[in-house]
């Protein structure tokens, strides 16, 4: 299964945190600058509040 980008958030310091889809149907969350992600596949609701949390405070930079 190919993977959807449902949304995406900006950090502070201008990478993405994008929120997908997972194998499971539920998504996840991954920070394209310091490549955190979420530990396991949630229901949407959950899932876009953990990425607007992690990219309200992460500061990385936007990787090559």
């Amino acid at each position: 299964m190919s993977s959807y980008v449902f949304s995406q958030f900006a950090t502070l310091g201008g990478a993405v945190v994008k929120v997908t889809t997972a194998a499971e149907g539920d998504q996840e969350w991954k920070c394209l600058g310091c490549r955190d992600r979420s530990l396991f596949p949630k229901p949407e609701h959950l899932i876009r509040a953990e990425a607007n949390d992690h990219a309200a405070i992460c500061r990385a930079l936007p990787t090559d």
